[in-house]
């Protein structure tokens, strides 16, 4: 699923518990952080921490829905500071659709190919066979550009929490 995801990794001079406590901060909005140049910047963030792993996910405007890709990952001791890794995926929900429509696309597509064949009929053959193509091509562009919007927002904010600059 490389193909799916954005690798994450960032390291920092904070130790883990103070990294994330400037992720929790900037989440909730109590640290500042500089407005993002488009107009998708999130306002809101989703932040779950689990026992060896958080989530983070951006919640644009207007319905803020907890259904845009999200950021998976560990905060690591390494020396006097931490390193944050892990990966920007698409929502679930997101692949198994796109999945569904890839399938069902390649089926139709390949039925109508050997219709098409067995009626002598290459060109409308050839015609099929592109618009299928072309159609799960789309769909593969749409899954792979899901985690690259929001992996800017996702990026802005754990670097912002990286960093050791004052704001």
């Amino acid at each position: 699923m490389r193909l799916l995801t954005d690798r994450v990794a960032l390291h920092s001079v904070f130790p883990p518990d103070v990294l994330l406590g400037r992720i929790r901060g900037l989440a909730e909005g109590r640290l500042p952080m500089s407005p993002r140049p488009s107009w998708r910047a999130p306002v809101r963030w989703s932040l779950r921490e689990f026992p060896d792993a958080i989530r983070l996910m951006p919640l644009p405007p207007p319905y803020y829905r907890e259904q845009q890709a999200s950021f998976i990952g560990t905060i690591d001791a390494v020396g006097s500071g931490s390193v944050v890794r892990g990966r920007i995926q698409p929502y679930a929900l997101t692949i198994w659709i796109t999945a569904f429509v890839v399938l069902a696309t390649g089926a139709v597509s390949i039925a109508g190919v050997i219709e098409q064949l067995s009626r002598h009929r290459s060109r409308s053959a050839t015609l099929m066979a592109l618009m299928g193509f072309g159609i799960v091509a789309a769909a593969a562009a749409m899954l792979r550009l899901s985690p690259s919007s929001d992996a800017g927002s996702i990026r802005q904010l754990l670097e912002t929490a990286a960093s050791s600059d004052k704001e």
